[in-house]
């Protein structure tokens, strides 16, 4: 076996179909999804531009204002270009016929596919990650989870969150890690469901004034959590 560098710079050279063939197919093969979505993979250099704009259009719409009201702020052309970052890599539900949700049990399989010819807006759910190192350890980093707001609640989050752990456990990752908005305080409950804490420390609460008239350090917008690979019970 190689070392960890070795194996995360083998995994991230490979193509589209090698990687999903090595890794997503294995790691979503006791997953499902709804009958009414289909699950599909791309890298920044497969994805087509009707997913990207999807992928794009998705987080604009759940999350643009909270960009806009951090220290980061929203900027359309950054945010497409973070996107298109040479190793990240995307994990897309697209919807495929219409209906209403039903809870997360009796689906069919989820089956990898590239689908080329679908229009933006049937990106339903999407999750973006890399495989980086973070502070001298190389982990899987989810950059964006984002879910039209019909399907929140419903397990397919969850799902997602779990085929990138797995792949990261494949490629024998020994750490997930994300970063959240302070302020998002649905996202950060759902990621402490899921098996993720903070990874340096809790922030504090944010601060009065004092009467002196000076303001202690304020909360920072956004917090990194992470989760621990190696525990058998982290991956589905």
């Amino acid at each position: 076996m190689g070392s960890k560098s070795t194996r995360l710079a083998q995994a991230n050279a490979l193509d589209a179909d090698a990687f999903r063939e090595r890794y997503v197919e294995p790691a979503c093969s006791k997953i499902t999804f709804l009958d009414t979505l289909e699950f599909s993979f791309a890298t920044a250099s497969s994805i087509t531009e009707s997913e990207l704009n999807g992928c794009f259009n998705l987080v604009k719409e759940t999350s643009a204002a909270a960009y806009k009201a951090s220290s980061k702020g929203w900027s359309d052309a950054d945010k497409r270009k973070e996107m298109k970052e040479l190793d990240m890599k995307y994990l897309m539900l697209r919807t495929v016929s219409s209906g209403y949700p039903e809870p997360m049990g009796v689906h069919k399989a989820a089956e990898p596919q590239n689908i080329a010819s679908k229009s933006d807006d049937q990106i339903a759910a999407f999750l973006s990650f890399m495989l980086t190192p973070e502070d001298d350890v190389e982990v899987v980093y989810c950059y964006e989870i984002h879910l039209k707001p019909d399907l929140q609640g419903i397990g397919l989050g969850t799902h997602l969150m779990k085929v990138m752990e797995n792949i990261g456990a494949l490629i024998e990752m020994s750490i997930a890690m994300l970063t959240v908005f302070a302020s998002n305080e649905g996202a950060i409950n759902f990621y402490k469901r899921c098996g993720y804490e903070w990874y340096d420390e809790e922030p504090t609460p944010p601060r009065k004034r004092l009467r002196s008239g000076v303001k202690d350090k304020p909360r920072p917008t956004y917090i990194i959590m992470a989760k621990d690979l190696t525990q058998k019970s982290s991956v589905c």
